[in-house]
């Protein structure tokens, strides 16, 4: 056993304990938690850099693999009574599953329109009452049972997300034994505070659609291919935005030397969930209503975003719509440059993603947790930086919560945005350097 003999992993564990326990020592106000938020990141976040360093050149054994998994999951129970500090997005999933438990479809009715089931915990936070729900259906179901363990907090959604969490890192140390990898990799997801934190303590939803996307890594890697396009349809049914991986997958699935008649075949056990759309049948169709308010009205943290529509003002356009669908023109275009490059299926739908929060017109921190789980299968520079740095975008958080004003801190983006770039250039610079010596080893 390797792990624990090491004294700075033992260290650094303990130090990434008591900062997560701080949440529970500091009675102050709510925008000054956020404050906290960023300090216990930033400072969980050297602990992770140091965890992985120190071991990255290992090869852990069993042993060293459970105490791994162990510490994780300890970690990440520290939270799970703790409420969400710089997110109120948990108050829609516990109406959502109030809704649910009264024997009404979430898709039908707002917030705002189910007078008869109001009450004086959730309804009053929840943000935007006037618009109906944006989650989908496998969402809905994950809402739906933490509501039923916990009406009233998060920690029914977070004992469930801890399941979802297990499941993940299996997946992973599965692929990174089939890929050759070092099991140490595994670091980049156990202890990320990205995870930890907007998972753990604010509750997001996203880990849903984390866990069936490395399911769908994990069967394809094992050649799998109905699972492996079971939980792409779940993974889409979490979040709608995993649809953008199908034709990575089918493409490789084709590359594979695996006949379309096979593929085909097999493309029933994609559509087989979205049998669950079934249950909410009676508004599911809102949901597209909900997304096109969302395309044409949300914005946060993105600085590609803020520079279009600056020059667009400066030609005196100063149009918003034309600003999006020009983001909407470069997303599309380094989809397809992508997709039909020779990287390998992780590379890819790490760049996908990449390029896809580059010019989306919203960038949350919880966001970028899927890059995250990527992180042991495929160190990528930009992933490792933007994942750390984003933590900085709460700032704006506790502006709004001390001034009631949302609005972006323009440093912190160009902090951001700054080193994405230049860690962008580093990647694909990296990229060609590996394929240069990959070529000169076959010709020697």
């Amino acid at each position: 056993m390797i792990f624990l003999k090491d004294k700075y992993n033992v260290l650094c564990l303990f130090l990434y304990l008591i900062s997560l326990l701080s949440f529970y020592f500091f009675d102050i106000s709510k925008e000054h938690k956020v404050i906290l938020y960023i300090i216990v990141f930033g400072v969980n976040f050297v602990m992770y850099v140091i965890l992985y360093l120190r071991n990255r050149e290992i090869e852990f054994g069993k042993d060293d693999v459970k105490w791994v998994l162990f510490a994780a999951i300890v970690l990440k129970l520290v939270l799970i009574m703790h409420e969400p500090v710089t997110s109120d997005d948990y108050y829609r999933y516990l109406w959502d599953g109030k809704v649910q438990s009264e024997g009404t479809d979430p898709f039908l009715y707002s917030p705002l329109e189910l007078a008869e089931i109001h009450d004086e915990v959730i309804y009053p936070n929840v943000s935007f009452p006037e618009i109906k729900t944006i989650y989908p259906p496998v969402s809905q179901i994950i809402f739906y049972a933490g509501y039923l363990i916990s009406p009233h907090s998060t920690a029914g959604l977070k004992i469930i997300y801890l399941i979802f969490d297990i499941g993940i890192m299996l997946f992973l140390l599965d692929c990174l034994k089939k890929l050759h990898l070092r099991s140490s990799a595994i670091i980049l997801y156990a202890f990320s505070p990205l995870i930890i934190l907007e998972f753990f303590l604010n509750a997001h939803i996203d880990i849903v659609l984390i866990f069936f996307l490395s399911g769908c890594i994990y069967f394809t890697i094992n050649k799998n291919i109905p699972l492996s396009l079971l939980f792409l349809g779940l993974s889409i049914l979490s979040k709608t935005y995993s649809l953008m991986f199908l034709p990575i997958l089918l493409l490789y699935l084709y590359r594979s030397e695996i006949s379309l008649i096979r593929i085909l075949k097999n493309i029933l056990f994609f559509f087989l969930p979205f049998s669950i759309v079934y249950i909410y049948r009676d508004g599911i169709m809102n949901i597209f209503q909900v997304m096109g308010n969302y395309m044409t009205h949300w914005y946060s943290n993105n600085l590609i975003y803020k520079i279009i529509l600056f020059l667009s003002e400066l030609t005196g356009f100063n149009d918003h719509a034309v600003t999006r669908k020009i983001l909407l023109i470069l997303s599309v275009i380094s989809y397809f440059i992508i997709i039909f490059s020779k990287f390998e299926f992780v590379k890819k739908i790490t760049f996908i993603l990449i390029f896809y929060f580059l010019f989306t017109h919203t960038v949350h921190p919880w966001y970028l947790c899927v890059l995250v789980m990527l992180l042991p299968l495929y160190l990528s520079y930009t992933s490792f930086y933007w994942t750390g740095i984003i933590a900085l975008t709460n700032l704006t958080v506790f502006y709004y919560l001390s001034t009631g004003v949302w609005e972006d801190v323009f440093q912190v983006m160009l902090i951001e945005y700054i080193g994405v770039m230049i860690f962008i250039f580093i990647d694909f610079k990296k990229i060609a350097k590996d394929r240069l010596l990959t070529q000169n080893e076959i010709i020697i």
